[in-house]
């Protein structure tokens, strides 16, 4: 317990102490912009004496060249900051010594101060511990997923219990989630395509537009010379499911998606602005935008893109099901007047569809006659979250041209997206279909 409340305090510490240390170098270095200093920061790892360093002994022209580098030739700016970092070698170990040695003092004084914090508490077993073990459990079998980790949180005891004494009460959980096939929806989403193709036939080919016409979603998952329905071409095998030894750790180790929330991912690049017509100065931008998904049990999920983080009333209002029927309204509307796509042209659907197959989610949606396509692997940052999505392929399908183009495709290692999950009680109440009640339940 010691161990773990230092490792947790330590690891606070480093995390202030790196922006403490970078706003320290901002107040020293004010003809730098923020996001400039940055960057050099990164590339010296972090580091507030190799990062001054580098500063101190570069000459303003050769420093916005070597951010122009940092972005486009990152060798070459590696190659420059060695260069300085080496001559100042000696310097900079003494300094990176008496660092390290400090940071050995605050630990120890760090130790001493919990030791005492624990010494001083003296806890007395409360009456909930003297209470009959085979009471506690029936509470717990009438409990719902959501919650039973909140009662598997009250006190240790709970916890133990029904972890390791009744790994039966999971069961029921891991039946509802893993023993179906998750269907998609009757009404697909991409119905769009089929209206615009056959509005202007002539500028589509007749075995795509019959195609279209047959079996739209098949076409849009790119899967339409298979017999199966598309769901099934993603179905999980039985196998997957056998290495768990019992029904808590399938529980807590089997991939899944939650639907009491959403799932959001910062996405950000730098790139290179125009040169002013007065300065030689080349600007370096950087971009961020944001990227949500919600997904719902019935295979639907709605998405949206904003250039700034919404607030919760924007979050709830665009991504409920009542925005999806008020904009199928809209259309149903527009299709009764005879003037559905001159308007659907317009109007941006928000929504798509998703299957899941073993520990990935498949996600397709459309923008006109391209289909935009996420692989990603379900992932957790803590045991049982299941709270992550990493990326792992991002391409779009061109329909009439059947080609694929990937805009994006993480390495084995690493993928610099991400999409978080955040639960909102707005959004799991929104859950109001009868079939999405167990889901609703165990939705965390």
């Amino acid at each position: 317990m010691e161990k773990r409340q230092i490792e947790q305090v330590l690891a606070k510490e480093e995390s202030l102490g790196i922006k403490k240390k970078f706003k320290q170098i901002q107040e020293q270095t004010l003809d730098i912009p923020k996001h400039e200093l940055w960057l050099i920061y990164e590339f010296c790892e972090f580091n507030a004496l190799k990062t001054q360093l580098v500063i101190e002994h570069t000459k303003k022209v050769r420093i916005k060249k070597l951010l122009k580098d940092m972005v486009s030739f990152p060798k070459s700016a590696w190659q420059h900051i060695e260069s300085i970092l080496s001559n100042f070698k000696n310097e900079l170990e003494q300094l990176e010594k008496a660092e390290k040695e400090e940071e050995a003092k605050r630990e120890e004084e760090l130790k001493k101060k919990i030791q005492e914090q624990i010494e001083q508490k003296t806890i007395e077993p409360g009456i909930i511990t003297k209470v009959p073990d085979h009471f506690i459990l029936d509470i717990a079998d009438y409990l719902d997923c959501y919650s039973l980790f909140k009662f598997s949180f009250a006190c240790k005891k709970f916890r133990q219990l029904i972890t390791t004494k009744n790994k039966q009460i999971f069961k029921k959980f891991c039946v509802a989630l893993y023993k179906e096939v998750p269907s998609l929806p009757l009404q697909t989403a991409f119905n769009s395509i089929q209206d615009i193709m056959n509005e202007h036939p002539y500028n589509y080919s007749p075995e795509l537009r019959l195609r279209v016409n047959q079996d739209v979603r098949k076409v849009a998952w790119n899967c339409y010379n298979s017999d199966k329905p598309v769901h099934l071409l993603y179905k999980t095998s039985a196998k997957f499911y056998q290495k768990f030894n019992n029904y808590y750790t399938m529980f807590m180790e089997a991939p899944r998606i939650h639907f009491g929330g959403y799932y959001i991912c910062k996405e950000r690049y730098t790139k290179i602005g125009e040169k002013d017509l007065h300065h030689t100065i080349t600007p370096l931008i950087e971009i961020t935008y944001y990227r949500y998904f919600r997904f719902l049990p019935d295979g639907r999920m709605f998405f949206l893109l904003s250039n700034k983080k919404l607030k919760k009333d924007a979050i709830i209002k665009s991504l409920s099901q009542d925005y999806y029927l008020a904009e199928q309204y809209e259309m149903n509307q527009l299709n009764n007047n005879g003037n559905m796509l001159a308007n659907l042209q317009d109007k941006q659907q928000n929504y798509g569809e998703f299957v899941l197959k073993e520990d990935y989610v498949y996600v397709r949606f459309n923008s006109s006659t391209t289909v935009f396509q996420y692989d990603m692997k379900i992932a957790s940052s803590s045991y049982g979250a299941h709270n992550l999505l990493i990326v792992a392929n991002y391409s779009m399908l061109e329909i009439p041209l059947n080609h694929n183009y990937s805009l994006y495709k993480a390495k084995p290692e690493d993928s610099s997206k991400v999409f978080r999950y955040k639960p909102l009680e707005e959004l799991r109440i929104d859950l109001t279909d009868p079939q999405f009640q167990i889901y609703k339940k165990m939705s965390l």
